[in-house]
């Protein structure tokens, strides 16, 4: 092959490949250049509003991905935060002693305070008896993996005191699941170089309070809160700081209109946002109640709740919390007139793409497209996999978007031209041809001769 066809094509490849890589860009709306610092292994970075004027609700975001530098997607999906991390404790917790109760009276009663205090109180006089119940209050759920119990007296004369134990858990101090029926701990005497075996192995208890109980043998663990038990294991430890925070977003009437005796107001949004939240400030109406819906066209889709200001109420607006969804328009009634329109504000929280950045830098952030959609990624597997390698509370790094540019606009968003169809002119043609054979036939058979034997006059 001669050089200068094969730099020909090889000129040919590399601007196919480049028309490939920069495709997806071609089908999408809207792009937003994504802020980063360099280095991380994943990103998180939150849709701005007017992005959502641009994406489907039908499509779930599906119509929303991230691009290289190159114009080829990476590695995204929706982000779903941790909700709580869990993280190793060790606990020193006192052993409060249950009363013992005696013959034929009633036992002690066992409740709790308003923040879940155990207050323990005894059914009668306490008498010599030795106390075979102890109550452990870990103040939050732990998921118990072992508990260690203070060294007991040991008998004068003994080398070593042996005691079995029982082991429940319960969360209101009602309900109790037993743990351990039986385990054996001892404490040693003066004799032998042994230490005392008090460590019981525990495994699948999770709860606040855990009860011990003694089966066999007289524990003389001290009954006045001296007593401590070690507890060791994990707990749940709620994250908020990887929320999204709450933005409002204030919103005037389009239009009201005479219903009944009250009026409807109807709010069209900028776009279909996640609204979870409505705010209502009071006018110059000494009060005002107004029943909440969203619209789809004309008509009620979605009752979403009442909402009442007074005079009273010090900063003249409260704020009702509703269930998390796009809504294009919203429609407050009243059922008698108001001075002023209702001064409404909606509450959102963007959602949040998070992104592994591969390719080359800098990001994208394509929005609004009717063909192209967001690969399923395996983002929870890939994001569960750096959470084990990076220390203990990791979350993706913080991105941000730049202002926006647009790209294909409403072109991304139309019903692709119906395909043209060849049928009718197809048939034209054949009959065409057909008409024309049929010609062709005639006059082939008038200029003939006749061939008949002709008669003399």
């Amino acid at each position: 092959m001669r050089p200068d066809v094969r730099h020909a094509l090889l000129a040919l490849a590399l601007v196919a490949s480049g028309a490939r890589a920069a495709a997806p860009a071609d089908q999408f709306a809207q792009a937003y250049p994504i802020k980063a610092t360099p280095g991380a292994p994943a990103y998180v970075v939150p849709l701005p509003q007017d992005a959502y004027s641009w994406t489907r609700p039908e499509r779930a975001l599906a119509d929303v991905v991230v691009v290289d530098a190159t114009g080829q997607q990476v590695p995204s999906g929706l982000y779903q935060p941790l909700q709580s991390v869990s993280r190793p404790v060790t606990l020193r917790l006192p052993l409060l002693a249950v009363p013992p109760a005696e013959a034929g009276s009633p036992g002690p009663r066992i409740e709790r305070s308003t923040n879940g205090d155990i207050v323990i109180q005894p059914g009668n006089d306490n008498g010599p008896a030795l106390v075979k119940e102890w109550l452990i209050d870990a103040r939050t759920p732990i998921n118990l993996s072992q508990i260690t119990f203070p060294p007991t007296q040991v008998s004068d004369g003994a080398d070593a005191q042996l005691d079995n134990v029982s082991i429940d858990v319960s969360d209101d101090l009602q309900s109790w699941t037993s743990l351990i029926r039986q385990a054996t701990i001892l404490s040693m005497g003066r004799g032998g170089n042994a230490s005392d075996v008090s460590t019981v192995k525990i495994e699948g208890a999770t709860g606040r309070y855990f009860r011990v109980r003694i089966v066999s043998g007289s524990v003389h663990w001290a009954t006045a809160g001296e007593a401590t038990a070690t507890l060791a294991g994990r707990v749940e430890e709620k994250l908020g700081a990887d929320d999204s925070v709450r933005q409002w977003l204030d919103v005037q009437p389009t239009r009201s209109t005479s219903s009944g005796q009250g009026v409807d107001y109807d709010y069209e949004l900028p776009a279909a946002l996640p609204i979870n939240a409505l705010r209502l400030k009071r006018g110059s109406d000494a009060v005002a109640r107004v029943d909440a819906a969203s619209l789809e066209g004309d008509h009620l889709s979605e009752s979403l709740g009442t909402l009442v200001v007074t005079a009273a109420q010090g900063d003249d607006n409260t704020t009702l919390t509703i269930p998390a969804g796009r809504r294009q328009a919203l429609r407050l009634h009243s059922a008698t007139p108001l001075r002023d329109p209702p001064q409404l504000a909606l509450g959102w929280v963007p959602d949040r793409l998070v992104f592994l950045p591969e390719g080359q830098a800098p990001y994208r952030l394509l929005a609004g497209s009717r063909a192209a959609s967001r690969p399923a990624w395996p983002i929870a597997d890939a994001l569960a996999g750096l959470r084990k390698q990076q220390p203990e509370g990791w979350r993706p790094t913080e991105a941000s978007t730049g202002p926006g540019e647009r790209l294909a606009g409403e072109d991304a968003l139309a019903a692709p031209n119906a395909p043209f169809d060849w049928t009718r002119v197809i048939l034209w043609v054949v009959l065409g041809l057909g008409v024309l054979v049929v010609g062709g036939m005639a006059v082939s058979l008038l200029r003939k001769p006749p061939t008949g034997p002709r008669e003399d006059p």
